[in-house]
């Protein structure tokens, strides 16, 4: 306020208050830590400066300001502390607020007009306002401001055009000139031309249409386009040659700025919905405020100039993809219109043909992707050379698939299982591919078979040759994956002889990526006898299984788009309804068509995409521990195969994620027998093979909580998937799943947590007692593998070195389950907020679900149902369950039940033979839990009367806690007896190497039935069940069981010897 009032003063009395004595605390408070003072200081330097430009401009002073003194305003007073204060101002552009950094850049530039800083030769002011005009932290006032200081610098501005030939030829020099500094400041330091930040371009355009005076540089197209074609070496801001690399930088960034230009004056004149023609109506900004009424004579201006330049460009800078990129994307911003002039026509033919020639020779994404866009919006619209654009895009599209032919077709392996011996001879497709072959193809010895015979990818002499054509056939599955993406590809096939010509490439693909798959399988040398055959049978070389790899990512991609096509088209034909009506529970009596579907071509690559799936994660390369046995009988794999394993089932778990949204199950209700026919409902094995892969990368994820800096792609590339699918299917989801995903609500880092929240987000929306089911699943598997991951002492007299590692061990395990504790209380805050539960359909539940976990915690029978387990060994399951206590002891009725039931399970304990050997800790967990959730101790009796039966009858309870509360009992737990870990160890590891793990769930029967499903019901049952599901609730433990790495240990105090001899008779 002081500083304001001060500047206000300034104005009034000049000739008292324009003097040093005052004007110096405004270079004091420049330094204040408060940003508002250094606004209001910098603000008092500048309103003299702006007064003054005011009144010479002929500005109306307003009523308030009738009586300042502008006319006693002196700038040269100024000069003194301009002088002293000068470098604090410039610096102040870069302050952290950016509402200090605009006034003083409005200080600078008053400044520099003023004639301030004629005589200022510190190369670091002026290098510090030159650098904000292209700084993506500055605000578009502040670049305009800072271009300003450039542009002064420049001698192409320091002369005004005359006529119309000059003033183009003018601008074309002013546009080169500034191309030159950016790119004199892009290039200035060892910043390879391939990273720099080429993107900045874009403030230069915003800050000259913000000009009044300069606006007209960006719109000028003949300008733009002569200083594109005319090639000047680059120079710096003092007219001195800026280099080689300063010059290529030049002519990208002349290209970014016409790109920049004609999406932002397209954006300026045209309707929005033109510049989303192309984009997915899900994603694009659909906002009203945007839209223009018409598109203008502007943009049809732009758009001949460009249609004119453009073929020619797109020859000129062909073999630059970081130009290509950008000026490929330029035809989408033309107006349709033009393309039907006459005169335009050979224009236009001539830049659908460039397009299509550097589609087909591009391996850039970018420029694949933005060509693709382009293409594809040329083929839309009513102007009249939709027709050629449609036959340029077919030959873009035919051409891809016969290189695709060509290279796949010269492995006999996959000669053999393609899908082209089925076809006509006489066909288009399988012609092609002969002719393409012939004089080529190798005849296979007699007797050879894909399965048993040495393939050309492990051929020693071929290596070289291999990687080349792997890597051609990557590249051209990629273009196409690309395209599918934009447009259905079936338009561009002709169905021959009545064969889907567009099935019948995705067929052959498939069955080329297969043979690739098998011949990269990892070996286990226990079921090969001949070590050298099989280890003869890997792919080594890096190139080749680099370049396989990216083939199945592309060709999974690529089939998964082609079917989405061929499942949109179905639904659009018959009419289908997309949403909810169409399910078969509010569809009218009598409407449902009973029929069924075993043949469709959305059916047959549904398969054959998840036949490739399953191979996909049959790459799985289990660690020698898996095993369990010696090291020499697993087969070594290099780094490089290693890697490709992960790889290829990361593209396959992201494929798999993308094919349960696109059919979910809740399609198996519909009333189009098609619908039903592809809902994926039998998909435990691809899920449990993810969850297999997810586990073993568990440790990385659980990295990102420890490290500085935070590995983001790991949990994006692992989690994300599994949670879009488990969301989209919770409804019918599988709750083992779900317990794996839940593991990393907590301890795996911020990316991991956010994701995983995200989804419980939804899950509760959807069905929240499936949600806390699920919970329980999670919390029990962790809590199991923490226990089969306590460390134990072999050695009678260990060393100090075994003491130590001993120790150290001991304390990973206590943080393990401290972790784990901390996982069940993040569980517990997403049920409700403020002590309230989000949903009511939780209160009855919570009963069962604490009853569920008690139960299992005073439970010492193994998966066999047989007493194996030292009693009350479980009791420290109570710490983790007691996290979710404050939502019992508000409800008396339920609290009632489990102090019922808890006085049950504890006379059982105390009154069994063995509660001798029951451990002082676990007694103490039990009576922690006992306070936890505020019940009474049961009195140390011979007595079966519990404590429940002594408490007050006619206690008032409130309406919710007088409802019926429902016990859901669940499966026997699967823990296994410690006796025999090793045994258990080395089964679990067998069966993740011998085949895919299934994760059933067992969610055809009723949920209300106890045998309904392997994870824990809480909902009524009998618990007589028990025994009868022991057989078979352990399938997905033997199967696909994990180590949990949060899972930590109990950390009571009691020594290891102690623990680890109770946990087993």
């Amino acid at each position: 306020m002081c500083m304001e009032s001060l500047s206000r003063m300034i104005l009034q009395r000049p000739d008292m208050f324009l003097t040093d004595k005052y004007l110096k605390y405004f270079g004091w408070m420049m330094h204040d830590k408060d940003h508002h003072v250094r606004v209001a200081a910098l603000n008092g330097l500048l309103q003299p400066f702006k007064a003054v430009q005011d009144a010479t401009e002929g500005k109306e002073l307003a009523p308030a300001d009738e009586f300042l003194m502008i006319d006693k305003i002196e700038l040269a007073a100024l000069e003194n502390v301009v002088g002293k204060f000068l470098s604090r101002i410039a610096s102040a552009t870069k302050d952290p607020k950016p509402e200090v950094q605009e006034v003083a850049m409005k200080v600078m530039l008053m400044l520099l007009k003023g004639g301030f800083l004629d005589e200022c030769e510190d190369d670091e002011i002026w290098d510090t306002i030159n650098q904000r005009a292209l700084s993506e932290r500055a605000s578009l006032s502040v670049r305009r401001d800072a271009l300003y200081f450039v542009l002064d610098q420049l001698e192409a501005f320091d002369d005004d055009g005359e006529g119309n030939e000059s003033s183009e030829r003018k601008r074309a020099q002013q546009l080169d000139a500034v191309a030159s500094y950016a790119a004199h400041a892009m290039t200035n330091g060892p910043v390879p031309l391939d990273k720099i930040k080429i993107e900045v371009a874009d403030f230069i355009v915003q800050s000259l249409r913000a000009m009044p005076e300069h606006r007209a540089l960006v719109t000028d197209w003949s300008a733009m386009l002569r200083a594109i074609k005319d090639d000047k070496s680059a120079t710096t801001a003092h007219n001195v040659k800026a280099g080689d690399r300063a010059d290529v930088a030049k002519q990208r960034v002349l290209v970014r700025m016409l790109a920049c230009a004609a999406q932002e004056e397209v954006g300026a004149v045209a309707e929005e919905s033109f510049l989303n023609s192309d984009v997915d109506p899900d994603l694009a900004n659909s906002s009203e405020k945007g839209k223009k009424v018409s598109t203008g004579r502007e943009h049809e201006t732009l758009s001949i100039a460009l249609l004119k330049a453009l073929p020619n460009l797109l020859l000129q800078f062909k073999g630059d993809s970081d130009v290509i990129s950008e000026l490929a994307c330029l035809p989408r911003f033309l107006v349709p219109t033009v393309f039907s002039l006459p005169q335009r026509k050979q224009d236009f033919m001539s830049l659908i043909k460039n397009l299509g020639e550097i589609y087909l020779s591009s391996s850039n994404d970018d420029t694949l992707d933005k060509t693709a866009r382009s293409l594809v919006s040329l083929c839309k619209g009513n102007h009249a050379r939709v027709t050629e654009s449609k036959a340029q895009l077919r030959k873009v599209v035919v051409e891809l698939r016969d290189r695709i032919v060509e290279l796949m077709s010269s492995d006999d392996s996959t000669i053999a299982t393609s899908a082209v011996s089925a076809v006509n001879s006489e066909s288009e497709f399988a012609s092609k591919s002969s002719k393409r072959r012939s004089g080529r193809k190798k005849s296979p010895k007699a007797g050879a078979s894909p399965a048993s015979s040495k393939t050309s990818l492990t051929d020693d002499d071929n290596r070289g040759n291999d990687a080349d054509a792997e890597y051609s056939i990557f590249l051209n599955v990629k273009r196409l994956r690309i395209l599918a993406k934009k447009c259905d590809l079936s338009e561009f096939f002709d169905d021959t002889n009545n064969v889907n010509q567009l099935e019948l490439l995705c067929n052959f693909i498939c069955d080329g990526l297969k043979s690739r798959l098998r011949a990269c399988k990892p070996v286990d040398l226990r079921v090969n006898a001949d070590e050298e055959t099989a280890a003869d049978k890997l792919i080594e070389d890096p190139d080749v299984l680099a370049a396989i790899g990216t083939s199945v990512n592309e060709g999974l991609q690529l089939i998964l788009c082609v079917t989405g096509w061929f499942f949109n088209s179905y639904q659009e034909e018959e009419g289908l309804i997309k949403n909810k009506k169409d399910l078969v529970d509010q569809i009218q009596d009598g409407d449902h068509d009973d029929s069924s579907v075993d043949d469709h071509v959305i059916l047959r690559l549904r398969n054959r995409l998840l036949s490739l799936l399953e191979l996909c994660f049959s790459q799985y390369i289990p660690s020698s521990d898996e095993h369990g046995d010696d090291d020499t009988t697993v087969a070594k794999h290099s780094d490089d195969q290693l890697r490709f394993a992960d790889y290829v089932q990361l593209a396959a778990g992201r494929t798999t994620s993308d094919l349960r949204v696109l059919f979910p199950k809740e399609l198996s209700d519909a009333e189009s027998p098609l619908l039903r026919a592809v809902a994926l409902q039998e998909d435990g094995r691809l899920v449990g093979a993810f969850v297999r892969f997810i586990s073993s990368k568990e440790h990385l994820l659980r990295e990102n909580e420890v490290e500085a800096k935070e590995n983001k792609s790991m949990p994006q590339s692992l989690l994300l998937p599994m949670g879009r699918a488990i969301a989209n299917n919770w409804s019918r989801g599988n709750r083992r799943e779900a317990g794996v995903f839940l593991r990393h609500i907590a301890s795996s880092g911020p990316t991991a947590s956010a994701i995983v929240t995200t989804a419980v987000d939804q899950m509760k929306k959807e069905d929240p007692v499936r949600m806390l089911e699920s919970q329980m699943a999670s919390l029990r598997q962790s809590y199991e593998n923490w226990v089969e991951e306590e460390p134990d002492m072999d050695n009678e007299f260990p060393s100090d070195e075994e003491m130590k590692e001993f120790e150290e061990a001991e304390k990973r395990h206590k943080e393990q389950f401290q972790h784990l504790e901390h996982r069940a209380t993040q569980f517990s805050k997403k049920l409700g907020v403020f002590g309230k539960l989000s949903d009511e359909k939780l209160r009855p539940a919570l009963n069962g679900f604490i009853k569920e976990g008690v139960r299992f915690g005073f439970s010492n029978l193994d998966v066999n149902g047989e007493d194996t387990l030292v009693l009350g060994s479980r009791l420290s399951f109570l710490s983790i369950l007691s996290k979710y206590a404050s939502w019992i002891k508000k409800d008396k009725q339920a609290k009632k039940e489990i102090q019922r039931f808890m006085d049950e399970k504890e006379d059982e304990l105390r009154h069994h033979e063995e509660f001798e050997d029951v451990h002082v800790d676990d007694l103490g967990a039990l009576a922690a839990f006992r306070k936890d959730l505020g019940l009474k101790n049961l009195h140390k009796v011979s007595s079966k009367v519990s404590v429940a039966s002594e408490m007050e009858e006619d206690e008032e309870m409130d309406d919710e806690a007088s409802d019926s509360v429902n016990e859901m009992q669940s499966p026997v737990a699967s823990v296994s007896s410690r006796a025999s870990k090793a045994s258990r160890a080395s089964s679990r590891a067998s069966s993740r190497v011998s085949s895919l793990p299934a994760l059933p769930e067992g969610d055809k029967e009723s949920p209300r039935d106890s045998d309904s499903d392997e994870d824990s019901h809480f909902s009524a049952g009998d618990s007589s069940n028990n025994k009868r599901k022991n057989q078979t609730q352990n399938t997905y433990e033997k199967n696909s069981e994990e180590s949990d790495s949060d899972v930590s240990s109990l950390g009571l105090g009691y020594s290891q010897k102690s623990k680890k001899a109770r946990r087993s008779k």
